[in-house]
């Protein structure tokens, strides 16, 4: 089968992320994949489809759709044509979201299968467009080479917790918690020591340890690997909550939809504003008590692996329609993980 993947990725997304998996999955399957990534090459991608010829493409985002409709005359009619929608941009008056819902119409029905990374995403879509849309979420891969060992940042195995987030407030409201429940473990934050925010955070609240990594190098990687807990504050950090629960670290994280989404029951919630709450769970996540009911790592390796989710967007490839998957609300079934 012959794939091709169009898409124009930005830092703050997936895009990439998913289409570098999908390829390197389909490839490994014996599969012809050729990805074409921004504007430009995305046209020359689809101007030569009908030399290429391809069995299936794989479009991701809404720019990259846009594109593909206007263009779609040069894809042959029994191609299979498959859209991920990775969010729904932001409308801020009834003007803007009549002139969206006739493009989401003029869009839905160019392609054989629209995706979606999270169940909201699915229920948004269906209750307020009527656009019936299938849930593969985005994975994870288990590392390949060994964990970069925490001494190399002067920390020691299960001895620290990290905050993820990318917000200086959301910190310090978990600082000022920690603080309350009298750890002497170090808090680690993915930031650099440079920022005048954080060197006024690390004086106030020593325990803070700032490390300069990329949310996406083999470091932070490591490091969520080796923490005792992991604080998840935003949903732009779920590529290392995956990986935490990969290793069964506790994690507690706020009442995000996509947080509760990923974690199930093996995490612990607290609402962003309740600080009481929040420092009772960090004292005893400090504490290194074994608190999941279930594993994380038994659910991140069940529902979120690429192997697995790279097979169900193989199922699409070479169909055109398929039976549409029920809500797990819809499904009178007990959930064991």
């Amino acid at each position: 089968m012959k794939i091709i993947f169009l898409g124009q990725p930005t830092p703050a997304s997936q895009e990439l992320n998913r289409i570098e998996h999908l390829a390197v999955q389909a490839i490994a399957n014996g599969h012809a994949v050729v990805p074409y990534y921004g504007f430009i090459k995305n046209i020359i991608g689809i101007l030569a489809m009908r030399m290429t010829k391809p069995n299936t493409i794989h479009v991701h985002g809404w720019n990259t759709a846009i594109l593909f409709v206007f263009l779609q005359l040069f894809a042959a009619r029994d191609t299979v044509r498959i859209w991920t929608i990775e969010r729904i941009p932001s409308t801020n008056s009834s003007f803007q979201e009549r002139i969206f819902q006739y493009f989401i119409s003029m869009l839905a029905p160019s392609f054989s299968q629209i995706c979606v990374p999270t169940r909201t995403l699915q229920y948004r879509l269906l209750s307020l467009y009527g656009i019936k849309a299938f849930y593969i979420p985005d994975g994870y891969t288990e590392p390949v080479l060994q964990d970069i060992q925490p001494r190399e940042y002067g920390l020691r195995n299960n001895q620290y917790g990290m905050i993820l987030s990318q917000s200086i407030d959301a910190i310090t409201h978990i600082a000022q918690a920690y603080s309350d429940s009298q750890s002497k473990k170090k808090l680690v934050i993915l930031s650099r020591y440079s920022s005048p925010d954080i060197k006024k955070l690390t004086k106030s609240y020593p325990f803070i340890t700032p490390i300069s990594l990329p949310a996406t190098s083999r470091g932070a990687q490591s490091m969520v690997r080796s923490a005792g807990f992991v604080v998840m504050c935003e949903p732009a950090y779920s590529p290392l909550l995956l990986q935490a629960m990969d290793t069964n670290r506790v994690v507690i994280a706020t009442t995000n939809p996509l947080h509760e989404e990923i974690l199930g029951t093996t995490g612990f919630y607290y609402q962003e504003q309740d600080m009481t709450h929040l420092a009772q769970l960090l004292q005893k996540a400090a504490k290194g008590v074994p608190m999941p009911k279930y594993s994380p790592s038994t659910r991140a390796k069940h529902h979120f692996l690429w192997e697995k989710t790279g097979l169900e967007y193989e199922h699409f490839y070479g169909r055109k329609t398929t039976k549409l998957v029920p809500f797990d609300s819809l499904i009178a079934k007990r959930a064991l993980i």
